[in-house]
């Protein structure tokens, strides 16, 4: 009888233990009602969850909003949350933190925080956004920077040249299109930047009927190029130099007759000119790291009707790939950092 008793007794226990341990709710005095809608929404939100305005958040409760991290298009101009000091993969940052920042696996994160190389770590859609995700990273231990995609000037090009002439305290600069000479202070210089562009194309032939397509034929062809960029105290879009069309002549007796054992020869000599520039060679390491917040540059062209054999025709169409807009949104960051 007192067995029953007792049986009966954990089941009512069991009863009246509460559904949640703890609440998981927002109360109603921490809610923010929307200076334009007037509904309310939870206090983490920066953005009214139904018209998309902007809530008013005092700056002590910043750090507890929650930044909105959607992928930006390419055409947005959007503010990069730049890591500034690279403190070791293995000693201080915490990954699984920083992954859950950054909305992150721990792999990409990982890839992130290995080199030692100042990269972006996000990039986002407004300031308010990136302060905050300043604020989060800080307090894990990574320190930040935000740089707007405006302070980059990527609708500006940097000027080619086709040639350089070395003295003793200048260089000069030949343009590629104007052949307009620019006279350079050797202590003016103060960043080189060298790196490679590449482009893959993949041309397809397919055969569409109804709604299904069938992929008939496929090639690839890639090809890259090294790029020297030059920046001088004045000038933030800088000079580029490329592999193709460029005169070597100005490296004399270290001329090589390729091209491409030229173009680390030609650094050597601006670096050995310009005592105070500084050298970034760090793009190729850290190139599968931006393509997690600077993406490829993917755009995918129709050829329309194309010859698929005897008497047939069938669809074409092109796709290419490229590194150049992230190269030049990196080689403009390491300008202003």
């Amino acid at each position: 009888m007192s067995e029953k008793t007792n049986i009966k007794s954990a089941e009512d226990r069991l009863k009246e233990m509460p559904v949640q341990t703890e609440n998981i709710a927002f109360a109603p005095e921490d809610m923010r009602t929307c200076t334009k809608c007037g509904r309310a929404n939870p206090p983490n939100r920066l953005k009214c969850f139904y018209c998309a305005a902007d809530i008013l958040i005092d700056t002590g409760s910043l750090a507890q909003a929650t930044p909105l991290l959607r992928r930006l298009e390419a055409w947005e101009k959007g503010f990069n949350v730049v890591a500034l000091s690279r403190i070791g993969l293995h000693t201080r940052v915490n990954l699984p933190a920083a992954a859950r920042e950054l909305g992150l696996e721990r792999d990409a994160a990982e890839k992130l925080f290995a080199s030692n190389a100042e990269i972006p770590v996000a990039r986002v859609e407004g300031q308010r956004e990136a302060n905050v995700l300043r604020l989060r990273l800080k307090n894990i231990g990574i320190e930040t920077t935000v740089i707007a995609d405006e302070s980059l000037h990527l609708e500006k090009f940097p000027r080619r040249i086709r040639a350089l002439e070395f003295k003793s305290d200048q260089m000069v600069a030949t343009d590629f299109n104007t052949a307009e000479k620019l006279a350079i202070s050797a202590a003016d210089l103060i960043l080189v930047v060298s790196g490679t562009m590449y482009e893959m194309k993949t041309a397809s032939i397919e055969k569409r009927k109804r709604s299904k397509s069938t992929l008939l034929d496929q090639t690839e062809t890639a090809a890259d190029e090294s790029v020297i960029d030059l920046y001088t105290r004045q000038d933030e879009t800088g000079m580029r130099i490329y592999q193709s069309g460029f005169d070597f002549s100005c490296l004399a007796a270290n001329k090589g007759l390729l091209a491409s054992e030229n173009m680390p020869k030609l650094v050597r000599r601006l670096i050995m000119t310009c005592v105070n520039a500084t050298l970034d060679e760090k793009y190729a390491e850290v190139r599968d790291a931006l393509g997690l917040v600077w993406e490829l540059e993917t755009r995918k062209d129709y050829d329309g009707l194309r010859r698929s054999g005897f008497g047939k025709k069938d669809f074409g169409n092109v796709v290419t790939v490229n590194n150049h807009s992230q190269f030049n949104r990196y080689s403009r960051l390491r300008r202003l950092i």
